[in-house]
């Protein structure tokens, strides 16, 4: 009888230490699975937990000329679709637009302004919207009559400032990212009989670009081809067209609709350049 029990005390023992290892390599796969999964939602809280620096800088279009909302132009709607962007969780922004200046006027601002630099410095990312007024100086001392070899001219002067501001730039903040936006011509449609305007404004897109490609982490953002791409009505004369992206106004600053296109663009640009600032499954 004794054996009998013992026989079966030690085949009950035998099973339970059998199930027993066997449940536990079950739970090593699932540990590992574990582990990945945690690893994940560490990472992805580390992006979410990620803030971010958006200064803007330039003249009346970072100012927010002729938005009717009165939100400040394209600079919230891109804070704002950034920070729905899913590993976003604050962007700070800073404006230091003003209405009028040239690219002279903001190299010397950026010497003086001590408040911009330490924006600047302290920047992830700064974008540059500057050289309209440039070139409406020198269509206004032309009367619109200069040649395209006396605009050539300009252009190139405004490259080589433009060069020396992404330069002083890179130096008070080699890691940010710099983002540049070409012009766009608010007289497409209402003088479309002057084609030099056009041809103008195209090489002075082309120059930007170029200089731009020459730095890293510096990204052009075009914009002429979004403000004018609409098409003029076929039952309307140029004198009738409303333009759907210019402030009413003075037919020169985008309007609301206007810095939504601008700020789609730069959000992007700067999605293109950070993929890791969307939430992916």
């Amino acid at each position: 009888m004794r054996s009998i029990k013992s026989a079966f005390i030690a085949s009950l023992v035998v099973t339970f230490s059998a199930v027993f290892i066997f449940f536990l390599l079950s739970l090593l796969p699932l540990s590992n699975n574990s582990n990945e999964a945690k690893e994940k939602t560490q990472d992805s809280q580390m992006y979410r937990r990620m803030n971010l620096n958006f200064v803007a800088i330039g003249d009346s279009l970072t100012q927010g000329t002729g938005d009717g909302t009165y939100r400040g132009g394209y600079i919230p709607i891109v804070a704002s679709r950034l920070e729905e962007s899913g590993n976003i969780e604050k962007v700070y922004t800073s404006n230091f637009g003003k209405k009028g200046d040239e690219l002279q006027d903001l190299l010397e601002k950026k010497q003086t302004q001590e408040e911009m630099q330490t924006k600047i410095t302290q920047a992830d990312i700064v974008s540059v919207t500057i050289g309209g007024n440039d070139l409406v100086a020198a269509f206004r001392k032309s009367n619109l009559k200069g040649t395209e070899a006396e605009y050539a001219e300009v252009i190139k002067k405004f490259s080589r400032n433009l060069e020396q501001l992404i330069v002083e730039l890179k130096v008070m903040n080699e890691d940010a990212q710099l983002y540049v936006y070409g012009l766009y011509n608010p007289y497409y449609f209402y003088f479309s009989d002057i084609q030099p305007m056009q041809n103008i404004v195209n090489s002075w897109n082309e120059e930007t670009a170029r200089v731009i490609e020459e730095h890293e982490q510096v990204t052009f953002v075009p914009i002429d081809n979004l403000i004018n791409g609409v098409e003029l009505p076929t039952d309307s004369t140029e004198e009738e067209f409303v333009h759907p992206y210019l402030y009413t106004e003075d037919l020169f600053h985008p309007n609301e609709h206007g810095y939504q296109l601008m700020a789609d663009a730069l959000y992007e640009a700067i999605i293109a350049n950070n993929p890791e600032f969307i939430e992916t499954e």
